[in-house]
C-alpha cells in the first residue's frame, strides 16, 4: 500500500470541509484556511486574531517539543472558551 503525499491528503481534508460548509454559507464566510509553516504563520496572524475568536484550530505542524509548544501558546490565546485545538 503506497502512502499519499501529505499535501494531497491536506487538500482532500480541505475539500471535505468546504463540502460540509457549502450549505451553510454564513458559517463558511467565517472559515479561514492558512497553509504554511506554523512557526511563521501563527506569529504573523496572531496580531490579526482577536483574543478568544477561534472555534476550531487544526495544526499539523512540526513535531519537536519547541514547535508544538509555540503552536499551542499562540492558539491558546486565540481559542474561544470550549474551543477545539487539534494538534498533529
Amino acid at each position: 500500500m503506497s502512502e499519499e503525499h501529505p499535501a494531497r491528503v491536506l487538500w482532500a481534508v480541505i475539500e471535505r470541509i468546504h463540502a460540509y460548509l457549502a450549505p451553510h454559507e454564513a458559517e463558511r464566510a467565517r472559515w479561514r484556511c492558512h497553509i504554511g509553516p506554523s512557526e511563521l504563520l501563527l506569529p504573523r496572524h496572531a496580531l490579526d486574531m482577536p483574543t478568544a475568536s477561534v472555534d476550531v484550530c487544526l495544526i499539523d505542524g512540526g513535531h519537536s517539543l519547541a514547535t508544538v509548544f509555540v503552536d499551542f501558546v499562540y492558539m491558546h490565546y486565540a481559542l474561544k472558551q470550549h474551543g477545539l485545538l487539534v494538534l498533529d
